[in-house]
């Protein structure tokens, strides 16, 4: 893994804001604060190009965009 996550704007924060569950006020925080990053866009490319983390599907909010499991896609509302 390259060196942009230690400039990630969510360095500071605590992780289980990047999973929100079903709390949309805890999404809509995680998002404005991936917005103010300066490696957004790093953290976004990481989490399209890897769908698996230490073997689980990736899930949460990378680089402003929430990432679920596949067999949970349809059943989030857009």
């Amino acid at each position: 893994m390259s060196d942009w996550r230690k400039s990630a704007a969510c360095a500071g924060y605590d992780p289980e804001l990047w999973f929100p569950g079903n709390s949309q006020l805890m999404r809509r925080e995680a998002i404005h604060i991936c917005h103010t990053c300066p490696v957004m866009m790093q953290c976004r490319k990481y989490a399209e190009t890897n769908n698996q983390i230490c073997g689980y599907p990736l899930q949460g909010i990378w680089g402003g965009k929430e990432f679920t499991p596949r067999k949970y896609r349809r059943r989030i509302p857009r």
